[in-house]
C-alpha cells in the first residue's frame, strides 16, 4: 500500500485550509452560519477532533444547507489526516455541488484516498479526470502532478510516473524536492542510472526536503555512481552524507561506502586518512572490510611492510572465514614476496597443494615464477608462468607472457618463444610493446616454418596505424611468403603489390619482385593463338628481381622459373640458354630428369655437343634415375662424344648402353658402328651394320644400309688398288644392293636427305661401272626431287659430269656452296669438288 509522506500530507491540508478563509460567514448570521463558522475555525486552529464533531453536528442539524457538501469534504480531509481512509471515502461520496471547494480539489482528494487505500488504478482514473489547465496556481498543479506520478508509480507504470514527477519538479513549489526524489527512484526502475543520479543530487540540494529524505537521495545517488564506476563522484556523495547526516541511518553505511569508492578511484592515501579519522565510528560488520581496504591500499602504494601489519590485524580481528579472507591471503603473499624473497619461496612451497584453491591463484603463481626467475631457476619459472598465461584476464598475464618468451629464448627454445610472442601480439595489440613482440614472433615463427602463425600475426601487426611503410616492408614480405607456403596466392599477391607500392629497401623489393614473379608463373599457361602471352608478366617481374640485390638461392630459382616460362611459351632457344647458364653456375643435379633430357636434346639438335654431353653425363652419373631416362641420357652422351670426335668414349658408352637397355639397342649399335667406322675398324663396323639392316626402326635400318654401302664401296676401292678386281666387284655389288634397298624401301620424307644421298651414291657406283643409263636414272631422281633445290643442283651436277660437262658441273657445285652454306648438300658439294681436284 502506498502511503504519502508526512510533508506531503501537510502541504495538501494547508492548501485546502486556505480555501476556508472565504468560507467564514459575517457576524450576525444564522445559526447554521455560526455552526459552520465554528467548525471551520476549529479546523484552522488544528483542533481536528472538535472540528470533526462540529462538522458532524452541522450536517445532522442542517442537512438541507447548501454547505453540507463542503462539510463532508472537510470531514473527509480530517478522516484522511487521522488515517481513517474508509471514513474519508464515505464522506467524499456525499460531496456534491460544494460551495467553497472546487471540483478539482474534491477529485484530487478522492484520488489520494484511493491511492493510500491500495487502489492505484482507481487513483489514476481520478487524477486523470482533472484538467490541469483549470488549476490556477503553481502549487496546486505541482501537487496534482506529484500525486498522479505517485499513482502511476504504484500502478507499476514507471514511464508515466517519471513524466509526472518531472513535471512536478519543474515548478518552484513545496513538493519539488519530493518530486525530484521520486523521479530519481523511478529512473532507477527505468534503468536510467545517470538520469537518476541527476534527479537525486538535485533533490538533495532542495530546501523543501527534510534531512532524512536528503540523506536518502545522496545515498541512492552514491550507490548508483559506484555501480556506474564513477568512483570519484560516489566518494564525494558518500562524504556529503558523512559530513552532513551524522544522525541519519545512512551515516554508517556511507562510511564504508566512502572507503570503497576511494579504493576503487585509486585514492589510496585519502582512503587511509579517512579510515584513521572515522575508524571508531564504523559498524562492527564494516571493520573487517575497512581494514582489508587499508591493507590493499598500502600494497598498491608499495608500502608492503605497512600492508602486512594491516593484514595481520585483519586476520586477528576477522579470522580466516571473513568475506575478504581469500583476498587478504593473496595480499599477504604479495607483501611476503616483497619483504622476504627467500622466506616467500619457503612459504609458497609449504602451501603448494593449496594454491589452486586460493583466490588469485594465478597471480600467486606469477609471484612464484618471479621468485624462481630471481633465484636462477628458469624451468620452474616457465612452469609457473604457464599457469598465469592460461588465464587471459589475469592482470599479470601480459608480463608473464613476455617474461616466458624471454626465458625460452634464453634457453634456446625458439619455437616456444615464437609462440609466446605471437600470442602476446594477438591478445594485447594495443599495448606499445606488442609491435616489437609481433615482429619478434614473426621472425621466429618464420624461421621455424610456422607459416599459419606468421600469417595471422603479421596481418594483425600490419593493422597498427603508427607503422610506416618502410617498417612494415619486412613484415609484409614475411606475410607474402607465408601465404604462398599456405597456398593462399591471391592474398600473397595483394600483399606484394602493397609492399612494392610503398617504401622499402632494394633487397626487399627484389625479393618482392621475385615472389610476385613466382605467383604469376604459377598461373601462366602456354599462349594460344590470338591471346595475350600470360608468361610475359611473370618474366617481367622476374627480370626486375634478377636486376636487383637478390640472394643467390632466389637468383637461381628465378632463372630456373624464367627458363620454364620461355619453354612453356615455345621460346626454346631462350629457355635452353637459361638452363645452360644455370648449369654453369651450379651442379646439374637439381634439375628434374624430363627437363634435363629436354635441354640435352635441344643442345644436341643445335650442335652444342659439349653442353649436351655435360647435361647427359650429369644424368648418367645419378644413381636413382629411372631406366628409360638413364638409357636416353646414355645415348645422348654417347652420340655427343661421337659428334665431338671422341669415338673411343663414344664406343664405350654405346657398348654400356647396349648392355643396359634393350629399348635403345638398335640406336646404340648404329652409333657403335659409326664410331668403329670413324676409327678405321671397318670389319667390326660392318659386323654391327649388318646386324641392323633389318632393324625395326626405319631410320636405323636405312642408315645402316647406307653407311655400310659406303664402307663396302671404300673396301672395293682398296681391293681394286691391291689388284683384287673380283673381290672389289663383290663389294661394289653388295654396296649397290644396299643402296637400291634404301632407295626402294626407305624413300620416305621422315628419313630426311638419306634417300637422296643414297641415290647419289648409287648413281656414282653405276657411273664408275660405266652403267650410264642406270647412273642417269639415279641422278634424275635427285635432280627432279620437289622442294630440295640444293640437292637438285647436286643431282644436276652429277648428270653434267656424266655428260662430260665438267665446267657446268663445277658451277653448280660452287653455287650450292654459296646458296646453301652449312647444309648437308653443301658438305656433299665440297667433298665432290675436292674429289675432282678443285678448291671448294
Amino acid at each position: 500500500m502506498w502511503k504519502g509522506t508526512d510533508p506531503l500530507r501537510f502541504v495538501i491540508s494547508a492548501i485546502l485550509l486556505a480555501l476556508l478563509i472565504g468560507a467564514v460567514p459575517a457576524r450576525g448570521a444564522t445559526e447554521a452560519d455560526s455552526q459552520f463558522t465554528f467548525a471551520v475555525r476549529l479546523m484552522q486552529q488544528g483542533e481536528i477532533k472538535l472540528a470533526d464533531e462540529a462538522l458532524t453536528e452541522f450536517t445532522r442539524k442542517f442537512s438541507d444547507d447548501r454547505r453540507v457538501a463542503d462539510a463532508h469534504y472537510y470531514q473527509a480531509l480530517l478522516a484522511r489526516q487521522r488515517g481513517d481512509l474508509r471514513a474519508a471515502a464515505t464522506h467524499l461520496d456525499q460531496v456534491n455541488n460544494a460551495q467553497y471547494v472546487s471540483p478539482e480539489a474534491v477529485t484530487m482528494l478522492k484520488g489520494q484516498v484511493k491511492l493510500e487505500s491500495g487502489n492505484p488504478a482507481a487513483a489514476v482514473a481520478e487524477f486523470e479526470k482533472i484538467d490541469a489547465s483549470k488549476l490556477k496556481d503553481v502549487e496546486t498543479r505541482a501537487t496534482w502532478a506529484y500525486l498522479l506520478g505517485a499513482a502511476y508509480q504504484a500502478a507499476d507504470n514507471p514511464t508515466a510516473a517519471a513524466k509526472q514527477f518531472d513535471m512536478a519538479s519543474e515548478a518552484d513549489s513545496s513538493v519539488r524536492g519530493l518530486a525530484l526524489l521520486e523521479l530519481g527512484k523511478t529512473r532507477i526502475k527505468l534503468n536510467a542510472p545517470a538520469a537518476a543520479i541527476e534527479a537525486l543530487t538535485a533533490a538533495a540540494k532542495s530546501d523543501d526536503l527534510d534531512a532524512d529524505a536528503a540523506a536518502e537521495a545522496r545515498a541512492l545517488s552514491a550507490d548508483l555512481a559506484y555501480d556506474l564506476k564513477q568512483y570519484e563522484m560516489a566518494a564525494d556523495l558518500y562524504k556529503q552524507i558523512v559530513q552532513q547526516h551524522q544522525a541519519s541511518g545512512y551515516f554508517k553505511p556511507a562510511l564504508i561506502g566512502l572507503l570503497r569508492a576511494l579504493y576503487a578511484a585509486g585514492q589510496d592515501a585519502e582512503l587511509i586518512k579517512q579510515y584513521q579519522a572515522t575508524r571508531q565510528l564504523l559498524s562492527p560488520d564494516a571493520q573487517g572490510e575497512a581494514i582489508y581496504l587499508v591493507a590493499a591500499s598500502h600494497v598498491r602504494m608499495e608500502q608492503y611492510k605497512q600492508g602486512m601489519e594491516s593484514l595481520i590485524e585483519y586476520f586477528k580481528r576477522q579470522g580466516k572465514d571473513h568475506e575478504y579472507a581469500d583476498e587478504a591471503a593473496y595480499l599477504y603473499a604479495v607483501c611476503f614476496y616483497h619483504t622476504d624473497l627467500t622466506g616467500f619461496e619457503r612459504w609458497i612451497a609449504g602451501v603448494e597443494a593449496q594454491i589452486p584453491a586460493m583466490a588469485h591463484a594465478h597471480q600467486i603463481q606469477y609471484l612464484r615464477a618471479q621468485a624462481a626467475a630471481k633465484l636462477d631457476k628458469p624451468e620452474d619459472a616457465i612452469r609457473y608462468l604457464g599457469v598465469v598465461i592460461d588465464d587471459p584476464e589475469n592482470p599479470y598475464a601480459r608480463r608473464a607472457m613476455l617474461q616466458r618468451a624471454a626465458l625460452y629464448e634464453q634457453l634456446g627454445r625458439v619455437d616456444k618463444a615464437s609462440d609466446d610472442y605471437a600470442l602476446y601480439a594477438q591478445r594485447y595489440g594495443t599495448d606499445p610493446r606488442s609491435a616489437d613482440a609481433g615482429r619478434r614472433a614473426i621472425d621466429l615463427a618464420f624461421s621455424a616454418g610456422k607459416f599459419e602463425q606468421v600469417a595471422e600475426q603479421a596481418q594483425a601487426w600490419l593493422m597498427q596505424k603508427d607503422v610506416s611503410a618502410a617498417e612494415s616492408a619486412p613484415v609484409r614480405l614475411r606475410l607474402a611468403v607465408s601465404l604462398i607456403k599456405l597456398k593462399r596466392n591471391a592474398g600473397a599477391m595483394a600483399v606484394l603489390d602493397q609492399l612494392l607500392a610503398g617504401e622499402a629497401d632494394k633487397a626487399i623489393k627484389s625479393l618482392a619482385h621475385f615472389y610476385r614473379g613466382l605467383l604469376l608463373a604459377a598461373n601462366a599457361t602456354p599462349p594460344a593463338p590470338g591471346q595475350d602471352d600470360s608468361t610475359r608478366p611473370a618474366l617481367e617481374a622476374l627480370d626486375q628481381a634478377l636486376k636487383g640485390d637478390l640472394p643467390a638461392d632466389q637468383r637461381l630459382e628465378g632463372t630456373r622459373i624464367a627458363a620454364r616460362l620461355h619453354r612453356m611459351a615455345g621460346r626454346d632457344k631462350q629457355a635452353i640458354d637459361l638452363y645452360e647458364d644455370l648449369r654453369k653456375r651450379q651442379s646439374v643435379d637439381p634439375f628434374d630428369t624430363p627437363t634435363a633430357l629436354w635441354v640435352a636434346r635441344g643442345l644436341a639438335d643445335r650442335g652444342q655437343y659439349e653442353s649436351a654431353l655435360a647435361w647427359a653425363l650429369g644424368m648418367v652419373e645419378r644413381k636413382d634415375e629411372k631406366p628409360e631416362a638413364l638409357a636416353e641420357a646414355m645415348y645422348l652422351a654417347a652420340d655427343s662424344y661421337r659428334q665431338l670426335g671422341k669415338h673411343k668414349e663414344a664406343g664405350e658408352m654405346f657398348r654400356r648402353l647396349i648392355a643396359y637397355s634393350h629399348g635403345f639397342s638398335e640406336q646404340a649399335r648404329l652409333g657403335l658402328a659409326q664410331s668403329l667406322a670413324a676409327t678405321d675398324q671397318a670389319d667390326q663396323a660392318l659386323e654391327e651394320y649388318d646386324g641392323l639392316i633389318n632393324a625395326n626402326t626405319s631410320q636405323v635400318a636405312a642408315t645402316a644400309l647406307f653407311e655400310s654401302a659406303l664402307l663396302r664401296r671404300a673396301q672395293a676401292d682398296r681391293l681394286e688398288a691391291a689388284g683384287d678386281k673380283s673381290g672389289a666387284e663383290v663389294q661394289r655389288d653388295e654396296a649397290r644392293k644396299r643402296l637400291h634397298r634404301v632407295t626402294i624401301l626407305y624413300d620416305m620424307p621422315q628419313l630426311g636427305d638419306l634417300p637422296i644421298r643414297s641415290y647419289l651414291a648409287l648413281g656414282r657406283l653405276e657411273a664408275a661401272a660405266d652403267h650410264r643409263d642406270k647412273a642417269r636414272a639415279a641422278f634424275d631422281k635427285v635432280a627432279e626431287r620437289q622442294g630440295e633445290a640444293a640437292w637438285n643442283s647436286a643431282g644436276k651436277a652429277e648428270i653434267q659430269l656424266l655428260d662430260g660437262k665438267r665446267g657446268d658441273a663445277l658451277f653448280l657445285l660452287r653455287k650450292i656452296l654459296k646458296d646453301a652454306a652449312d647444309s648437308p648438300a653443301a658438305a656433299y658439294a665440297r667433298d665432290r669438288l675436292i674429289q675432282l681436284g678443285e678448291t671448294p
